[in-house]
């Protein structure tokens, strides 16, 4: 199991979640490396909306994956999810000798866990969908040419097939270059 306590952060990026012109709150995306396993690396997300949008409908979302340091593979991931009085919270650890997911929905109901469990099958490496853009600034990818993922996010598992378009030049007030259009097809 991986420490928050002895990771050390990448890279952080936060963003002003808008609707229309209204800034209705922030993700932050965080990518830490567990110092005392350096074949596991820490992927958090966390969404929320704000105060004000709050009294309306409250959003939040929190993810952490431990992933493959090499090859960003998931290997256990976590998720809580409140959409208004919607509420999801799962658990899934990734055996990648028994080719198997091991799914725990940890929802409470009521204040009752609600105790759902499920053996996913899979054939080769899954990936969380926000991992996959990670792997892909570490690959030496060609425009023209198609990447194929196999995406897992709840009970669901999902092949990706990732197109890069084109290379376009951006700016914005942190970052002037050029990067990859890749669109999923």
């Amino acid at each position: 199991c991986t420490n928050f306590l002895s990771a050390e952060i990448l890279e952080e990026f936060i963003y002003h979640t808008k609707f229309r012109s209204l800034r209705v709150g922030y993700t932050t995306i965080s990518l830490m490396q567990d110092v005392t396993k350096k074949e596991e690396t820490i992927l958090t997300v966390h969404s929320q909306s704000n105060k004000l949008i709050d009294l309306i409908y409250k959003l939040r979302h929190f993810s952490t994956s431990i992933i493959n340091t090499y090859n960003f593979s998931l290997l256990a991931t976590t998720q809580k999810i409140q959409q208004g009085r919607y509420l999801d919270s799962y658990n899934a650890t990734i055996d990648y000798e028994s080719n198997q997911i091991h799914y725990q929905n940890t929802k409470e109901i009521n204040h009752e866990k609600k105790k759902e469990t499920l053996t996913i099958p899979i054939k080769n490496w899954v990936y969380d969908p926000f991992c996959i853009v990670y792997y892909l600034r570490q690959l030496n990818i060609e425009v023209d040419k198609d990447y194929i993922f196999t995406s897992y996010s709840k009970k669901k598992i999902r092949d990706i097939s990732l197109y890069v378009e084109k290379i376009e030049s951006i700016k914005t007030p942190y970052f002037t270059g050029e990067c990859f259009v890749v669109i999923p097809h």
